[in-house]
């Protein structure tokens, strides 16, 4: 049978183990990533998410205007810290236009693109999704994201 000080010990012990969490560490530090964006950054269960909606496209689905949430026209990518390096996986919603070169930033980032579709039919204007992932640096993978969003027509409104 344990003792009092001994279940405080234990106590004591499984509190901290639980606050050296390399995933729960990330979790509280996303500045670096956000940072490294320059777009913000929410923190939800040891991961780092960045999600930009993208209100100025006049988008329209089988001819009714529907919001960008609905059509989840957005740019998001997640951070989550893999022990000693950083998975990022997202997908962007992209004109038509903006494909291949958030395609080839996205690889000199040195990023792999995983797909390449469409999530609707009879959308206007055509809109098509490109999923992505890497490993690395937080900041490097920010860095690439960053890029891969510049060379959308997505502009900030902060």
């Amino acid at each position: 049978m344990l003792r009092k000080g001994s279940w405080m010990g234990l106590l004591v012990c499984l509190v901290l183990l639980s606050l050296l969490s390399p995933a729960q560490a990330q979790g509280k530090n996303c500045q670096p990533i956000e940072k490294a964006l320059g777009y913000p950054v929410e923190k939800e269960k040891g991961v780092c998410r960045m999600e930009l909606i993208r209100k100025g496209l006049d988008a329209t689905h089988m001819g009714r205007k529907l919001s960008p949430e609905t059509m989840e026209l957005e740019l998001m990518a997640t951070f989550e810290k893999t022990g000693k390096t950083t998975a990022v996986m997202g997908e962007f919603a992209l004109l038509e236009r903006e494909v291949n070169p958030v395609i080839d930033r996205l690889r000199r980032a040195g990023l792999d693109v995983t797909a390449v579709h469409n999530h609707m039919l009879f959308e206007r204007p055509r809109i098509l999704y490109v999923h992505f992932q890497g490993e690395g640096s937080p900041e490097a993978l920010a860095k690439g994201v960053r890029q891969a969003v510049q060379a959308t027509s997505y502009r900030s409104s902060r």
